[in-house]
């Protein structure tokens, strides 16, 4: 009869190979940490029990550990459906797939604390058996983790995680190139209304960029400076125009504009559509702003049609009087309610028959924000309290609704008094 039991040899010489087996393994984990440490993580700044509570929360944590390690790095376009990236100036189409590929940054963190928890199960060392059991199956699920993120579907679900989660890292797509005065470039970003270069700020949200190198304000730029020349050239019909043109060239043609166009436009007679036209074209280059709002108002496209000249003219010449005008109106107002400070706009309102005194009334808001004894006063110098009834009912009184009653009930027509 065959005997069950292993013999002590055997056993001993079982145990010495189970252990170098968890060695081996050890050893290798420790080394795919160090290697993974070396590499571009997202930093060290998530702490171990944030991990961990990653783990816990299965693929949602998968994708809020890319979202916290990968944030200013990846941003998902909503509208595009598809990863941007960050070069540096500005966002790129992540046409690689780079995203999927940091992925693996989420692993190399689950690798490190698979390192700190075997580290802490060999200083327990048999101490304390259910804290061990407890690691050990924690240890398991990081490795079942790690190798789960390392298929296709696992790593995609990190993703949709990651720009699906509360606070995600996406964006509608709206917000891509909205500030048209700065330009990227491969080495800067440039901003055109000062010619000033600085670093590239993933806040900003700038797509569009030049593929050159910005080298400074005064870097010589000869095929641009052919470039205006020639387009100019082109917008005059007949070959005699043309002739004349190239004769005498774009600075020359600027010096007779700068005679001609003056006394020509002061000739209009005032309210003609052209004076009307070229004031929404005068407006519309003297601020970016005031140019958004004025293409907005023409039906053009903000980001597609912002450098398109030749689109906003045609639109402009196309007004009648009666929209230019409206126009202008709009414009006009838009710029005081925004950026008039309130004596300018006070002066306006005086200006085009806006009577505050008879047209502003005392309103509870307004009394609320007054003490008695400041009401009392402002009622002493309107007159309202002349009335013998209303100034036995007030005069003397500490009751703060008292007397912002007797504004709104007791005096009766007086309740009409407008302020200046």
């Amino acid at each position: 009869m065959e005997s069950n039991v292993i013999p002590l040899a055997e056993r001993a010489a079982g145990k010495e190979k189970l252990s170098d087996i968890r060695d081996q393994v050890e050893s290798r984990k420790a080394e795919e940490a160090e290697k993974y440490g070396k590499g571009d993580d997202g930093g060290d700044d998530v702490s171990s029990a944030f991990v961990r509570d990653c783990l816990r929360m299965n693929e949602l944590g998968d994708g809020i550990l890319f979202r916290e390690l990968h944030r200013g790095k990846f941003i998902f376009n909503k509208a595009m459906d598809a990863w941007m990236i960050w070069a540096g100036h500005y966002w790129d189409i992540d046409t690689m797939e780079l995203a999927k590929m940091s992925v693996e940054n989420v692993v190399a963190k689950y690798i490190r604390e698979v390192v700190r928890v075997c580290a802490e199960i060999r200083e327990l060392d048999g101490k304390d058996p259910a804290r061990e059991r407890s690691l050990g199956a924690l240890r398991d699920a990081f490795n079942q983790r790690i190798s789960a993120l390392r298929t296709t579907r696992r790593r995609n679900n990190c993703l949709g995680m990651a720009h699906t989660c509360e606070d995600a890292i996406a964006i509608h797509g709206e917000e891509i190139d909205r500030k048209p005065w700065l330009l990227a470039c491969k080495n800067a970003v440039v901003d055109l209304r000062t010619g000033k270069a600085r670093d590239g700020r993933p806040e900003d949200f700038l797509h569009k960029h030049a593929a050159a190198e910005w080298k400074g304000i005064d870097e010589p730029c000869p095929e641009w400076e052919k470039f205006p020349a020639q387009i100019l050239e082109e917008d005059h019909p007949g070959d005699a125009c043309r002739a004349r043109a190239a004769n005498h060239g774009t600075e020359f043609r600027e010096l007779f504009y700068a005679e001609a166009l003056p006394k020509k436009f002061m000739d209009l007679v005032s309210g003609h559509l052209a004076v009307l036209q070229a004031t929404i074209i005068a407006f519309s280059v003297i601020h970016w702003e005031v140019s958004a709002w004025i293409r907005k108002r023409l039906g053009m496209n903000e980001m597609e049609d912002h450098w398109n000249t030749d689109k906003f003219l045609e639109k402009v010449f196309a007004l009648n009087d009666e929209q230019a005008d409206k126009l202008l109106h709009e414009l006009a107002i838009d710029i005081v309610m925004k950026h008039a400070s309130p004596v300018i706009r006070r002066a306006l309102a005086d200006r085009i028959g806006i009577d505050l005194a008879a047209e502003w009334a005392i309103t509870e808001a307004y009394l609320k924000k007054k003490t008695i004894a400041e009401m009392l006063a402002m009622g002493k110098d309107l007159g309202i309290f002349e009335d013998d009834q209303v100034m036995t009912y007030t005069v003397g009184a500490d009751d703060y609704l008292v007397v912002q009653n007797v504004y709104r009930n007791t005096i009766g027509d007086y309740c009409a008094v407008k302020l200046a």
